[in-house]
């Protein structure tokens, strides 16, 4: 009798939010393409649809999030709320999973989870299971987040900003040639046009074209920075159709 052969498991850990669990989504949908079983471990707060992928697993995890731990102002405080609280429940729900019988599941390999979901870290340490990091940022913000480190020896971070409105953090913040010049340091930029540039050039050129800038900035708010923080936020964080 020839036997089955058993499919490893993937347990992965996806941040709720759209631009995180997305990636995550795409990541899953290929490591099953390659033969691994898939569960996807949510939180109870943007829960992603498991009619849209009748091939994985979900597990909830409870987050016990309240509304103002949900709210759009405050996205560090949303996270600390989320690692702080599913910790327990993670680790319960993973013990669960690995103490049922192999033939019933499959085995898990390891646990892949969102780099703002470090909660997950300490579950698989606990467990013994080797843990993988997936940061769904672009290329581009991981040299932003080199820059911080600098920007805050200078004083540019943290804002100094008594409303603390996060629309602020959004609204362009124009220096002249001089500043930027001075500011920045003179590191080398590519652009498409193949040639090569620095800071300060690239924000000459838009203060001389301040037209274009306009034109391309689709995604602004209407009117401006003169927009009311009323008009300018969601009242919780929500995503559908995942």
């Amino acid at each position: 009798m020839q036997r089955r052969e058993r499919k490893l498991r993937v347990v992965l850990v996806p941040c709720p939010l759209q631009g995180h669990i997305s990636p995550m989504l795409d990541l899953a949908n290929i490591l099953h393409s390659k033969g691994f079983s898939i569960t996807i471990a949510h939180t109870i707060f943007n829960a992603p649809n498991p009619f849209n992928h009748p091939d994985f697993d979900f597990l909830p995890i409870f987050d016990n999030l309240s509304a103002p731990d949900t709210s759009p102002k405050n996205l560090i405080a949303l996270g600390a709320s989320i690692n702080a609280n599913c910790e327990a429940p993670f680790k319960k729900s993973m013990a669960q999973m690995m103490e049922q019988p192999k033939e019933a599941y499959n085995q898990v390999a390891c646990i892949i989870y969102d780099t703002l979901m470090h909660f997950a870290e300490s579950a698989a340490n606990h467990m013994n299971l080797p843990s993988i990091i997936l940061r769904t940022a672009s290329a581009s913000a991981v040299l932003a987040y080199d820059s911080i480190p600098r920007l805050h020896a200078e004083g540019f971070i943290p804002l100094q900003d008594s409303d603390g409105g996060w629309w602020r953090l959004v609204t362009p913040v124009l220096y002249s040639e001089e500043v930027v010049a001075q500011k920045i340091e003179e590191t080398p930029v590519a652009v498409e046009s193949s040639e090569v540039t620095t800071p300060a050039a690239v924000a000459g050129g838009a203060f001389n074209d301040t037209s274009a800038g306009e034109s391309k900035n689709e995604d602004a708010p209407p009117g401006g920075g003169e927009e009311s923080s009323e008009s300018m936020e969601p009242a919780t964080l929500s995503i559908t159709g995942v």
